[in-house]
């Protein structure tokens, strides 16, 4: 007759081998790593800062205003341009397309500002498109101003590529409320810019609005 003793014992041991424990709770996670892209993004999410950089942001938007204003100078000077210049509505109305051009190096800006301070885009942009688009008055030559043109649409790119970015770093979880006030800064300017280089033109005349650079 068979051992059934023994052939218990040996079902007995087979069942402690192949039973698997509940999943304990209090087993620690395994650290997060690159492949580990659930874990990381928590942890990433978690190290947000709660604080919202209000002088900081409010400098941007500042930034944001300072720029903008400059950058719509060109549409209110057309007509002072097509006489100046002597074109057509053609070519005058082309200039507008200089400035947007660069636009589509957007991705290129935006890789380069991953490996630069973005400090340094926010900062020298504004100055480079105040003095591109407060110089167009005084240049006779149509291709000329198509390069001024041309240049101030890289400055413009040059700011509005990176500057989101860092009101989102500087916001927060209020990312929200730091994009508000940077737009809304930026569309003041853009509505009070047109008024400036009109009011600069009757103050110093198409070849004086230079001096609005300074202000």
């Amino acid at each position: 007759m068979p051992n059934y003793t023994i052939v218990f014992q040996w079902l007995q041991c087979r069942s402690k081998v192949a039973y698997n424990p509940p999943f304990d709770q209090s087993i620690p996670k395994k650290a997060s790593s690159p492949l580990n892209p659930i874990t990381s993004s928590t942890e990433e999410q978690l190290t947000i800062p709660d604080e919202f950089e209000t002088g900081q942001i409010f400098t941007i938007a500042g930034g944001h205003f300072v720029h903008d204003t400059y950058s719509a100078f060109v549409a209110p000077l057309l007509p002072l341009l097509q006489e100046r210049l002597a074109t057509n509505y053609t070519l005058t109305g082309s200039l507008a397309i200089f400035t947007q051009l660069p636009s589509l190096l957007n991705p290129l800006i935006g890789y380069l500002a991953d490996r630069v301070s973005l400090r340094y885009f926010i900062i020298l942009a504004p100055a480079a498109t105040a003095t591109l688009l407060s110089s167009i008055g005084i240049v006779n030559n149509y291709l000329v101003v198509a390069w001024l043109l041309l240049a101030a649409g890289i400055s413009i790119a040059a700011f509005h590529a990176p500057a989101p970015a860092m009101i989102g770093r500087l916001a927060g979880r209020r990312v929200g409320t730091g994009m508000s006030i940077f737009m809304a800064s930026g569309e003041l300017g853009r509505t009070l810019g047109p008024i400036v280089a009109v009011a600069g033109v009757g103050w110093f005349g198409l070849e004086g609005m230079w001096r609005l650079m300074f202000v």
